[in-house]
């Protein structure tokens, strides 16, 4: 934390909790977890898309 600006340190603390609230919901994967749900809903739409 100490070699961010202090502009970045926000963004970086927003991410450290948003990251060990992942962590508690879903102790295996946490935030990885969340980010291929994701990534799986944004191929299947793209497809959805394509298909359209």
């Amino acid at each position: 934390m100490a070699e961010l600006l202090a502009q970045q340190q926000g963004d970086a603390v927003s991410s450290l909790v948003y990251e060990a609230n992942d962590r508690m919901r879903d102790p295996v994967y946490g935030c990885v977890g969340a980010i291929s749900f994701m990534q799986n809903q944004v191929s299947q739409l793209q497809m959805q898309l394509a298909v359209a």
